[in-house]
């Protein structure tokens, strides 16, 4: 290859890569803009549109936090599940975090399996999570709650993310007992954890 042609093509990479850089700096932060382990924090609900493509977002499939307020004035969080959709992590008044699905046509909740308020225990679907903690490195959720009822008991669950909020897994509840509303460095004991499923048998019949 002669030294012009190579020149030549030398300097089409450098200006497609200036061109490149250029229109990236250009882009404006959109709440897609998230990747995995880099989120895209809103300052406060009342900037949200300015981080959605085409405004304000087009509608929640239902009304954010129920029938209690949004905390106005707190950040929100969209965190992009790895190969899989936009999350946001939508702080409430009181009941604490609700997990949302993020589109380009609005916001849907996501319920999550938490331990039942009834004596027979057990899980139910819920919409209020206590306070969520996206945990990029791991793939998890944590979401830490608790309860006036039994003010001193607080609860932690796990939840394993796959490629989409309709694989949401609860893998792990604990319990830790507290002398305030504070929940670092809590003695957290595990009441309840999920186990891998009994192997399927083998046989002729089964396949190998």
């Amino acid at each position: 290859m002669s030294k012009k042609v190579s020149g030549f093509l030398l300097g089409c990479v450098v200006a497609l890569s200036a061109w490149t850089t250029a229109n990236a700096q250009d882009r404006p932060v959109t709440l897609f803009s998230a990747k995995p382990g880099n989120p895209v924090i809103v300052p406060k609900w009342a900037e949200l549109a300015k981080f959605h493509p085409t405004g304000w977002p087009g509608k929640w499939s239902g009304t954010p936090c129920g029938q209690t307020d949004l905390q106005r004035e707190s950040p929100l969080e969209f965190h992009r599940i790895p190969q899989g959709p936009v999350v946001a992590l939508v702080p409430c008044w009181s009941i604490g975090d609700e997990l949302w699905e993020v589109t380009r046509q609005g916001f849907e909740v996501v319920l999550l399996p938490m331990p039942s308020d009834f004596p027979g225990g057990g899980f139910s679907l819920r919409r209020n999570t206590g306070h969520l903690v996206w945990k990029a490195e791991a793939g998890i959720f944590t979401a830490t709650t608790s309860s006036d009822a039994v003010p001193h008991l607080a609860q932690r669950m796990t939840y394993m993310v796959g490629q989409s909020v309709r694989s949401i897994r609860l893998t792990k509840v604990e319990s830790a007992l507290r002398t305030g509303y504070n929940h670092d460095n809590l003695d957290w004991q595990t009441e309840w954890e999920a186990k891998p499923w009994r192997a399927q048998p083998k046989g002729p019949m089964l396949g190998p």
